[in-house]
């Protein structure tokens, strides 16, 4: 069974590998009460201004681009 991250997250309720395996192993798990309260999703966006080689995805501006580039590099500068 294929989990994205989001079902990966109601299903085991944020518990270690013992809920993760339960719920890969399980065709139909059970639903665990997800409160997200607390949470803090620690994911970053990277993007470049390379629109050439990245281009936006449909419906997406080059003005809704703020700041108009946050790459690794300006990522990792932030972090210092």
């Amino acid at each position: 069974m294929k989990l994205n991250r989001r079902d990966f997250l109601q299903v085991s309720g944020g518990a270690a590998v013992g809920a993760m395996t339960t719920a890969c192993s399980d065709p139909k798990p059970e639903p665990v009460a997800f409160d997200p309260e607390g949470w803090i999703d620690a994911h970053v966006h990277v993007w470049s201004p390379d629109l050439e080689r990245w281009p936006l995805g449909k419906g997406f501006t080059v003005e809704r681009m703020k700041p108009p580039s946050f790459t690794v590099d300006e990522l990792l500068a932030e972090c210092r």
